[in-house]
């Protein structure tokens, strides 16, 4: 008779074992995937320039152009 629960919590913790096992290695999938998007991102941006980051507008970059040359021109 003990012998019988002692398969059956046997059969209970092979059961449980392989579950983890497959939760891990989709834990792991999800992991590599978010590694793998992350890569690409940083791809991306690496392949945008240096200067991708910086959002300027064409009238502010006039205007800080012209505030250059207008005080370029007042000091020569």
């Amino acid at each position: 008779m003990e012998a019988s629960y002692v398969w059956r919590d046997l059969h209970q913790l092979e059961n449980e074992a392989e579950q983890l096992k497959r939760s891990c290695e989709e834990k792991r999938r999800e992991w590599e995937s978010w590694v793998n998007e992350d890569k690409k991102w940083k791809k991306r941006e690496e392949a945008a320039g240096y200067f991708a980051g910086w959002r300027i507008h064409p009238l502010e970059a006039v205007s800080m152009l012209g505030a250059f040359f207008v005080t370029f021109s007042a000091f020569s």
